[in-house]
C-alpha cells in the first residue's frame, strides 16, 4: 500500500479489504482452479493478513478483539 496515503486512508481502505473478504461476499465466486473450502480459505487468510495491517497502521495492539464481519458477539 502506497506510504505517502494518509493513515486514515490506509485504514479505510484495509477495512473495506477486511470486510470484503468474507464468504456472504465472495463465497460462492467460481473459480475452477479451487475448490470451495480452498477458496474460502483464501478469503480467511486474505481477510486477516489486511486486519494485521490495519491494526498496524491504527497502532491496535491486537490484544483485543474488535468485531469482525459475519461474527456474532457472545454474552
Amino acid at each position: 500500500m502506497d506510504r505517502e496515503l494518509s493513515n486514515t486512508t490506509r485504514e479505510n481502505a484495509l477495512r473495506q479489504i477486511e470486510t470484503r473478504c468474507h464468504v456472504k461476499w465472495l463465497g460462492d465466486l467460481y473459480l475452477p482452479e479451487l475448490s470451495l473450502q480452498e477458496w474460502w480459505g483464501q478469503l480467511e487468510e486474505l481477510r486477516k493478513s489486511a486486519r494485521k495491517q490495519r491494526l498496524k497502521v491504527t497502532g491496535a495492539g491486537g490484544s483485543k478483539r474488535e468485531d469482525e464481519p459475519g461474527r456474532k458477539e457472545t454474552a
